[in-house]
């Protein structure tokens, strides 16, 4: 084999070991990162109805002076 195609194969073999792994900090960190994607869909999906909240808003007075 080459040394690009043994590195390769190495690099695989780490990856392998990674995502057999029972790591915590993995699952802490995957769990981190679903939070923030979820958040995010979240506040995409609220942006909308905030403003169509605001720009329903009916007065009660008139404001011009």
């Amino acid at each position: 084999m080459k040394n690009t195609d043994k590195e390769l194969v190495s690099g695989i073999e780490k990856i392998k070991k990674l995502l057999l792994s029972n790591d915590l900090s993995l699952d802490e960190f995957q769990e981190i990162v679903d939070f923030i994607k979820k958040t995010v869909r979240i506040l995409k999906l609220s942006k909308p109805l905030r403003r169509n909240k605001e720009d329903k808003v009916n007065l009660l007075l008139d404001y011009n002076g």
